[in-house]
């Protein structure tokens, strides 16, 4: 005897467009699997073009976590231009880096000149950038001030605390990985010095704001792989650091 087909009705919320009105058992669970799998491939698809990577004064789409009353973007900054349009100087040689910050000139950089690192830790950039009137954030963001970091802090439960939260699940060194239960992804970037030399790459993520402390000072924020705590520093404003946005 030839063996029977179970037949299998179209389901009535599909309309006809996804299914045909009869298919046979095997065939309705590989169109649905074809179905999640496009699916899936649309995730992905989205989830590549909301980066915070451009080149360009428009800025990129961006992707963003409300923690609190604030609302962060979740990568580091990775642009190339001012909001203006004006290009942001690259200063790729320990000279260049050195002999533009000490004029006060706004630069950035690439961890240890490695493009690579800039699709999961940003750019690097000395405070003179983070400040210059024509606007470091892409339009509708702006560097966070001293306040508006510590409020980020105080509402994850303190200094001692907060980081847990706040670093990347992945990324650090040591199995030093955050929960990241805030959604806002904090990586190790490491920084660089005002001489050009690049440290603390995987093990220390350390953020400016736009807080000046003095002329020559501006504070910071610093997590680091070894706990959970979220430091408030005074760092040499010709360091290189990386930036994360808050919404205006």
């Amino acid at each position: 005897m030839r063996p029977r087909l179970k037949i299998t009705p179209r389901l009535p919320a599909d309309n006809g467009l996804l299914f045909p009105h009869y298919t046979t058992t095997t065939e309705l669970v590989l169109m649905k699997v074809f179905g999640l799998l496009m699916l899936l491939a649309l995730q992905v698809l989205v989830s590549c073009t909301n980066s915070v990577s451009s080149d360009t004064p428009a800025g990129p789409t961006q992707v963003d976590v409300k923690i609190g009353d604030q609302v962060w973007m979740t990568q580091n900054l990775d642009v190339g231009v001012f909001r203006n349009g004006d290009t942001l100087r690259h200063a790729t040689t320990d000279a260049e880096w050195d002999s533009a910050t000490h004029r006060g000139e706004p630069v950035w950089c690439y961890y240890n000149n490695d493009a690579s690192n800039a699709a999961s830790f940003g750019r690097l950039y000395n405070w003179y950038a983070v400040t210059d009137p024509r606007g470091l954030a892409p339009t509708g963001y702006h560097v966070p001030s001293d306040a508006e970091w510590q409020a980020l802090v105080v509402f994850l439960g303190g200094d001692q605390d907060a980081g847990g939260s706040l670093k990347s699940s992945y990324g650090w060194s040591n199995n030093g990985n955050g929960t990241n239960s805030s959604g806002f992804f904090a990586m190790p970037g490491g920084s660089r010095r005002y001489d050009g030399n690049f440290s603390y790459f995987g093990s220390f993520g350390n953020w400016w704001s736009a807080t000046a402390d003095d002329s020559t000072y501006a504070w910071a924020r610093n997590m680091a792989s070894a706990d959970y705590d979220v430091n408030r520093y005074s760092l040499h404003k010709t360091k290189g650091l990386s930036v994360r946005c808050v919404k205006d």
